[in-house]
């Protein structure tokens, strides 16, 4: 009983810190990025697109805020005793990405599988959004692609740019904890552990399909990859687990589709 008071207590702290944080939504910044599949926008109506989108967002985020904390609790509260971990994890299906540019193509299959949609082939997806003719997919065309075949959740392409570490946790919170949605991280992936600090700079798009938090305070994201080199820690095809810092580090200043 004095465990589950406890408990409530720092619950109502939290909630009251979450809600009087400051809206943390902006729209990218303007600077061109050495990856072209980061540039912003074809056209200004593709900018209106976007600000129409992260306002909705930013309005469906608000709305949860107590939802997420009281599911949270709730999870916190029914653990099994002695398990010094919680899982959150969103069932995927792993896809190879069938050209070395169609990491895009790759994550809307598993994305869309993920959310119960009959998916179509990667080629498809890379035709839809031109992913052959640019040799890369751009992220708003990926994130649009994800809004055509579902109607679940209304994707966002948000750059990680002022954002501290707890604001991008707080999302894969909505994301993860709250919703059972996936994610897609763009991140730098030779920043990531998992591909060993190869010299090769490589610019990817990777599934986020769940976290899992322990109780000494390290939170591990579950990466869903659909490339398949080994770079020394064994294929990053698959499933793997990054720490929070790692990928925060390779995600800054980039996208995340959620």
């Amino acid at each position: 009983m004095k465990k589950f008071i406890t408990v409530v207590v720092l619950s109502l702290v939290i909630i009251e810190a979450f809600l009087s944080s400051p809206s943390v939504f902006a729209l990218p910044p303007s600077e061109e990025s050495g990856d072209p599949s980061i540039r912003k926008y074809e056209s200004k109506k593709d900018l209106k697109l976007e600000e129409q989108r992260i306002a909705e967002k930013e309005e469906t985020y608000l709305k949860d805020k107590i939802d997420l904390l009281n599911a949270v609790t709730l999870r916190e509260v029914h653990q099994e005793i002695g398990q010094d971990y919680i899982e959150y994890l969103v069932p995927v299906v792993v896809n190879r990405q069938e050209k070395f540019y169609y990491c895009g193509p790759a994550a809307v299959k598993t994305v869309l599988g993920a959310m119960g949609v009959v998916t179509e082939s990667q080629e498809f997806y890379a035709t839809n959004m031109n992913t052959d003719i640019e040799g890369f997919t751009w992220n708003y065309k990926l994130r649009d692609e994800l809004n055509n075949y579902q109607n679940q959740n209304s994707f966002a392409s948000y750059y990680i740019d002022t954002e501290t570490k707890s604001d991008f946790k707080g999302y894969l919170d909505w994301s993860f904890k709250l919703k059972g949605f996936p994610v897609v991280y763009s991140v730098r992936a030779h920043e990531l552990y998992k591909y060993n600090d190869t010299e090769r700079e490589i610019y990817h798009y990777v599934t986020g399909s769940g976290m899992v938090e322990y109780n000494s305070g390290l939170t591990e994201l579950r990466i869903t990859d659909s490339w398949y080199i080994d770079y020394g820690r064994g294929s990053v095809l698959g499933n793997y687990y990054e720490t929070l810092d790692s990928v925060y580090g390779a995600i800054k200043g980039r996208p995340l589709i959620w």
